[in-house]
């Protein structure tokens, strides 16, 4: 989910975009094969190959949309306002809008598993389950609580950063004012998270959602029917899950058609961006 656009991945390794295409983020290069990851950003779109070499179409503004020469072996990517991926060697290297030192990464660490970016601070997960985070810290969204550790999955929202630790447990730091950190006490068993602008999202093991947080455009709202879920994503204020059956469903804004998903769509996995 991207801020006004969303992209998915085929079994095949397609890409399908729909929702806004006016600055070209729907408009998929030719010939876009073994595609393993995508990510959307602001007004943009990054697709990880199998080689892993990116490539990318939509909005240029602040060179998000220009991959450095030179980058070596991609694994992992994470986009918003500026891009976040880790090379093979556990780098960290940033590129785009960088108004908060969101692209100046640390010396440390050099052994990352997964990167995330926010609208303005970034987040990275260490092989050994440590979360470091540099950038905007206005919220205190860089603030990792001292006594997390084991972490497995981190997501950045706009003004808040969450984390998923190895026994279940979901933890949340920065901005609370929309209830975006306060975890339900009765969560659980948790799998999977995302963060959007400012709601938060959490798959337990049993394939249940749980929203909370920022829900003034039913982005928290999870639909009756919706049935079993495998994964999850947020957009700004839009929350998508993927069901055991490959259905993409969509709840919250969909100002610019995000939750027109294509008919003839065979999702493989969702593309996600963390806001």
């Amino acid at each position: 989910c991207g801020y006004s656009h969303a992209a998915a991945i085929t079994s095949e390794g397609k890409v399908v975009c729909w929702g806004d295409n006016a600055r070209g983020q729907c408009s998929l290069p030719d010939n876009l094969e073994d595609v393993v990851a995508v990510k959307c950003g602001f007004f943009h779109t990054v697709a990880l190959l199998g080689d892993g070499t990116l490539v990318s179409w939509g909005e240029n503004e602040d060179n998000r949309r220009t991959i450095p020469d030179g980058l070596e072996s991609v694994f992992a990517i994470s986009c918003g306002g500026y891009n976040a991926v880790v090379t093979e060697s556990g780098r960290v290297i940033c590129w785009g809008r960088n108004w908060c030192g969101q692209c100046n990464v640390p010396d440390w660490p050099m052994d990352v598993a997964a990167v995330s970016c926010g609208s303005m601070h970034t987040a990275a997960l260490t092989l050994h389950g440590i979360v470091v985070c540099w950038g905007a810290n206005d919220s205190g969204q860089c603030m990792v609580p001292n006594a997390i550790s084991s972490v497995v999955s981190i997501s950045c929202g706009k003004l808040h950063t969450v984390a998923l630790t190895q026994d279940g447990t979901v933890v949340c730091w920065g901005n609370d004012y929309h209830g975006q950190c306060t975890v339900p006490s009765s969560l659980r068993d948790v799998g999977a998270i995302s963060a959007g602008d400012s709601h938060t999202v959490a798959l337990d093991r049993e394939n249940k959602v749980t929203c909370w947080g920022n829900n003034q455009k039913l982005q928290c709202t999870v639909p009756d029917s919706a049935g079993s879920f495998v994964t999850i994503c947020c957009g700004p204020e839009i929350t998508m899950a993927l069901t055991n059956e490959g259905k993409l469903v969509c709840w919250g804004y969909t100002g610019y058609g995000q939750h027109s998903v294509p008919e003839t769509l065979e999702i493989m996995m969702c593309g996600i961006i963390l806001l």
